[in-house]
C-alpha cells in the first residue's frame, strides 16, 4: 500500500516547503474547496497511477482524512462517486448548510464503495457534525460504520482510527 499525504492546508507555516511555490488561495475558503478536490482526483491520483507501480483502479483506491481532511475525503467521495472504492473521514462530517448532501450520497450509493467507515471522538468538537452524517449516510440507505471512541479531536485517537481502518482496506 503506498500513502500519500498531499497537504491541504499549504499556508500554513509548518507545511511549507522552500522548494515549490505556495499559493495565496485559502483551501477552507468554500468558494476554493472544489479546486483542491478536484486536484485530489484529477491531478494527485493520475500522478501516483503514471510514476509508481499500482493497480490503477478504484478497487485499489482509498481516501483518508483526518479533521478538514476528513472534510475533503467527504467532499472527494460526493464529488467524484466511483473514484475510490474505500472512504475513511475522521473527526469530521456534515460542516455548514449542504442543501444537495442527499443527492450526493445517492450518487455515491449508485456508483458503489466497499467501505465507508466514519470515526469520531465523543467529546471531538467536530461530533455533531459526524452525527449528522452518520444520520444522512444511515437515511440515505449507504452501508456505513460509524465508529465512535472516548475522547476529543486528537493524535492518540487518530492512531487508534488508523489501526483499526486500515486492515479493512483492500479486502
Amino acid at each position: 500500500m503506498i500513502c500519500v499525504m498531499p497537504n491541504g492546508n499549504p499556508n500554513q507555516m509548518a507545511a511549507q516547503t522552500t522548494q515549490l511555490p505556495v499559493s495565496d488561495m485559502d483551501y477552507r475558503d468554500p468558494a476554493n474547496s472544489n479546486k483542491y478536490i478536484h486536484s485530489i482526483v484529477k491531478d494527485i491520483v493520475p500522478y501516483i497511477e503514471k510514476n509508481f507501480r499500482v493497480i490503477a483502479d478504484p478497487d485499489h483506491r482509498a481516501i483518508a482524512g483526518l479533521s478538514m481532511g476528513g472534510g475533503h475525503t467527504i467532499a472527494a467521495a460526493n464529488e467524484y462517486p466511483g473514484t475510490f472504492q474505500y472512504i475513511c473521514p475522521l473527526s469530521m462530517g456534515i460542516w455548514g448548510e449542504q442543501p444537495d448532501i442527499d443527492e450526493k450520497l445517492q450518487g455515491l450509493k449508485k456508483a458503489g464503495y466497499k467501505l465507508y467507515w466514519l470515526a469520531c471522538g465523543n467529546t471531538d468538537f467536530l461530533y455533531e457534525s459526524a452525527q449528522k452524517l452518520d444520520a444522512k449516510l444511515t437515511d440515505n440507505g449507504l452501508e456505513h460504520t460509524f465508529y465512535v471512541t472516548e475522547g476529543g479531536h486528537t493524535w492518540a485517537n487518530w492512531r487508534v482510527y488508523l489501526n483499526t481502518f486500515a486492515p479493512l482496506l483492500f479486502k
